[in-house]
Parts: C-alpha cells; structure tokens; sequence
C-alpha cells in the first residue's frame, strides 16, 4: 500500500505555496475505517483531503488493471467505489479551484482479497493439471465462489453454507485455459477440494474447454447417495452442451434402488425433446424442446418434485419416497451397483446437493449459466 501523497502548483505558474494532496481509503461512508486492502464486491469510499481551501472539483483515475482506467470528475472529495475486479485498484486523484491544482505524486494501492476458497480450488487445479491456470478462467472461479455466498447474484443467497454444511459436491470442469484442458482436474469437488470423486473410463480427448463428454463405459463415481440427504431436502444437477435425442445413452446423474433408472431413486435424463426426471420418487416426464443449459431437480416438499431448466420451475405433484443408499453416478445413473445409460453428450458441470428454495435456485441457475459462458474467456 502507498499513500498517495503529493503537490502541485498555481495554473500558469506563479509564487505562492504549492498545494499538497492525500487520497485515503475507507470502509465506511463516514470515513472512520481506514483500510489497505478489499474484497470482491465490498463498496470502498475513496477520499481526497487537500491543502486548497475549497476546491471545485475532484478528479479520480482508478485502474483495475494495468491498461483500464475508470475516471470520475466530481464536486464532493469522497468517491463511492464498487470493487468489481480482482486486480488490486491503483488510484490516482487531483484536486483544484481554477486557480491551482493539488496532484498525488505516488497511486494510492488498495489491495483486492481473493476468496480463500476459490484460492484452494485454483491450487488443486493447477497440481493436478501441472499448469497455472489462466486469469479469465481463475477470475471466472473467483466470481463463482463469491456468488455462492452471496454477491452478484438477484437473491443474494448464501448457498455456500448450506452446501458445506450438507456435504454436497460440486463437479464443474474447468479448463486450464481458453485452448487447455486436463482430464484429472475433473475429478475436484468445488466443496471439498481436498477429497475427489473417482474417474472410471475417460481419456483426455473427451475433456474439452466448455466441458466433458461421456460415453459407453465413461462415468464418475461420486462421494454422496440420496441417503446422505433428507428425503424432502435433495437436488441434482447437469449442465449440458449438446442436444441429444433418444433414450439409449442420456444419463446425466442419478441414483436409483433397481437394476434400471425406471425404478424408484433420483435422476436426471436428457434427450432432445422429453426430460425425465425424479429427486426422491419414481419417474416423471417433461417436455421441452432444447437439452442445452441447466437442468436441475430438487425436492423441498413431500408433496412436489421439481425441474428446472435454465431456471423456469416445472412443478410435479410427486410424493416423496425414501432416498436410495447407492452412490451417485455422473454421466450415468448407478442403478444398484450398475452403470445405466452413459450420457454420450457433453457436460459442463455437475452436482448432488441439498435442497435450495425458489430463491436460492434462481440464484443457483445464473451461477452456473455465468460459469459456462466464461469458460472460454
């Protein structure tokens, strides 16, 4: 951090004293919080304080980068300021009166936090990959840590604690770069970094940098069952790349008591114009008319199912029925100890997790939707 301290002189030149010029950063608008460094979203208050006895206008150059400047004329010496970077903030101010002109000499620096746990992600990833991951996909992570607890998104949901707290796992396959992916970072769970989900099948060609694509024999082996949340308090989800058509090969995710996905579990199955789903109970059918996008299921009632597709809610009238004990299957449904129906599309993530209201799936959805328009930056 360096406090922008600096001076300047009358216009045109002249005797007199030269001016001088100090910019502070707070935390509050009263001014009573000094502070060197901010998080991601926080709203700062910049400060000019100076030796010119009434200025008539305050000038602000502040750069989230070292090329892009944001510049405010104002009459006030305090500037509201939304931190919508994570490159830490180099800020620059001026002071004048029409007659002389105060200047910093050195940029006050404000240092911009990164989210610790976006931070340990970004970690695993680059162990696993053996490459540092780029900063349009690293800065894509950073934001979705921080919409899961609660910024940039409509609701403002917290949905970060209610996932660790219910030891859900999040599967979202982020390339190393816009050209670079690796096929064991799929492998990490958003929630639990530290303990991965198990590969079975897959090559790296089948990793790309908007997702992975199944196929006969290609499923990950997940760490939770619909047992491990409540009957009426469970969710899934996939987000798919392709369109898809018949029933051969569609599973995105699922678990299901019998030898097939027809039997009582939860599932997700996608083709090209019907979606059958169920969290909790037996099979339900939607139509609709593109697999593109976030589908999801979710349960919070005992009375209805939920699916939802790039976030509309189709409501089901489905009782709830005890969950199944079988680990989840991605990119296929494990029916009782046996892959069913390996989904021979593309995914970009995927996730077993507790159940979210109205609110929180919308939030949820643009999330997501944010995560996979980013994903080639």
């Amino acid at each position: 951090m360096a406090l922008g301290i600096g001076i300047s002189g009358p216009r045109g030149g002249g005797g007199g004293a030269i001016p001088s010029l100090s910019i502070e950063v707070f935390s509050d608008a009263g001014l009573t919080i000094p502070i060197t460094s901010a998080d991601f979203g926080d709203t700062v208050y910049i400060n000019i304080t100076t030796s010119i006895s009434s200025p008539t206008e305050y000038r602000f150059l502040i750069f989230e980068s070292s090329i892009i400047g944001n510049y405010t004329l104002q009459a006030g010496a305090t500037l509201a300021y939304t931190i919508s970077s994570f490159n830490d903030l180099i800020i620059f101010a001026e002071s004048e009166d029409g007659v002389s002109v105060a200047a910093a000499l050195t940029p006050f620096e404000l240092t911009i936090n990164s989210d610790a746990d976006a931070n340990a992600y970004v970690a695993k990833h680059n162990s696993l990959s053996g490459i540092t991951m780029a900063v349009p996909q690293k800065a894509a992570v950073q934001w979705v840590y921080q919409a899961l607890k609660g910024y940039g998104t409509t609701f403002g949901s917290d949905l970060w604690t209610k996932l660790v707290t219910s030891n859900s796992e999040i599967y979202a396959f982020t390339p190393v770069s816009s050209v670079v992916a690796s096929l064991p970072t799929m492998a990490i769970d958003w929630i639990d970094t530290a303990t991965p989900c198990t590969i079975v099948g897959f090559t790296p060609s089948d990793v790309a940098n908007d997702g992975v694509t199944g196929g006969n024999g290609k499923y990950l082996i997940m760490k939770t069952a619909p047992s491990d949340f409540g009957q009426n308090d469970a969710g899934a989800d996939a987000f798919g790349r392709t369109t898809l058509s018949g029933y051969s090969a569609n599973s995105a995710i699922g678990s299901n008591k019998g030898a097939n996905g027809d039997t009582e579990g939860t599932l997700i199955f996608i083709s090209n114009n019907t979606f059958i789903d169920k969290v909790n109970s037996v099979n339900t059918a939607r139509v609709n008319t593109n697999g593109i996008g976030m589908h999801s299921v979710n349960r919070v009632l005992s009375t209805q199912s939920q699916f939802w597709f790039n976030g509309v809610l189709y409501p089901k009238t489905s009782t709830s029925t005890t969950p199944s004990t079988s680990k989840f299957y991605g990119f296929s449904t494990n029916a009782n100890g046996t892959p069913w129906r390996n989904i021979n599309g593309k995914l970009a993530m995927l996730s077993a997790r507790c159940g979210f209201t109205n609110n929180e799936m919308n939030d949820w959805n643009e999330i997501w939707q944010y995560f996979a328009a980013h994903m080639n930056d």
